[in-house]
């Protein structure tokens, strides 16, 4: 399988490949693919099941929008689009594992759980380009319930999201 290094990414998409890096991107035909990754092997599950329109400047984009939106000022807006960015490529430095943690200001402030600030629609998007299994928190028990990663499949699965761990959620349950 593919898998992207520290410097680069490469998405799949129905129509081309691009290989994504700090300057940019660049898109490619498939025919082009043995000569740039040539030895792997490129999973169905990898190929994003949409056509890639490079004619979209970024800006213009409605999930650009909605981010903004959804967002209170530049500064969260660029950490949000760092985070979609860092859960997208598919390099992770083993020795530097990093939990993104998606919450609204009301619950953080709060602890209690609100809606509606557009956290399920960003795993939604993801969840367009990447194989991700969920899970609802709440309902579920690490230490009790063995079976609760039984839907990662290795090679495949690339994002597991957790919806609304209760307050107390013990992270180091889950190393």
């Amino acid at each position: 399988k593919h898998k992207d290094n520290k410097n680069q990414s490469i998405l799949f998409f129905k129509n081309v490949f691009i290989f994504i890096n700090k300057k940019g991107y660049k898109a490619f035909h498939y025919k082009k693919l043995k000569g740039c990754i040539s030895g792997y092997f490129i999973f169905e599950s990898q190929i994003i099941k949409k056509d890639f329109d490079n004619t979209v400047k970024y800006k213009d984009a409605q999930y650009y929008e909605f981010l903004k939106l959804s967002t209170n000022g530049n500064e969260h807006l660029l950490n949000v689009m760092y985070c979609i960015g860092y859960l997208l490529h598919n390099y992770k430095n083993p020795s530097q594992a990093k939990a993104v943690i998606i919450s609204d200001i009301d619950s953080q402030a709060t602890n209690v759980a609100q809606g509606r600030s557009g956290k399920g629609l960003i795993i939604q998007a993801l969840s367009q380009m990447l194989d991700v299994v969920e899970h609802n928190g709440k309902n579920i028990d690490l230490t009790r319930d063995k079976f609760v990663f039984q839907n990662i499949v290795a090679l495949i699965t690339q994002l597991f999201v957790l919806q609304d761990v209760q307050k107390n959620f013990d992270f180091e349950s889950l190393f």
